[in-house]
């Protein structure tokens, strides 16, 4: 949903969509989701304008260490955790366009 919602440029909608994913995410101890969801709350708030926030949530990720990444072939991005959410602390996320039909 917050992909979809993130394709329509309803980009405060989907942040919410990842925050609930987040608490989901937490709740069940799964770490990869939990860092997949931050990441893309970073992503929904760098599309907001709201850089700060975006950093706030990038820099968790790099503390959780978690030692995995993710792929999400729609918009051609596939990245490890760790060295994707440094990146994204100096430099914000762009728009990507779904690929997918």
């Amino acid at each position: 949903m917050g992909f979809v919602l993130s394709d329509t440029e309803r980009f405060a909608e989907a942040l919410e969509v990842f925050s609930r994913l987040e608490e989901s995410a937490r709740a069940d101890g799964d770490e990869s989701d939990q860092a997949t969801a931050i990441i893309w709350q970073g992503h929904m708030l760098d599309l907001l304008g709201r850089r700060e926030e975006a950093i706030a949530r990038y820099r968790p990720v790099v503390e959780m260490g978690v030692d995995s990444g993710a792929q999400h072939s729609q918009y051609g991005l596939a990245f490890a955790y760790v060295p994707y959410a440094t990146e994204r602390l100096e430099t914000p996320f762009e728009r990507i366009e779904n690929t997918e039909p």
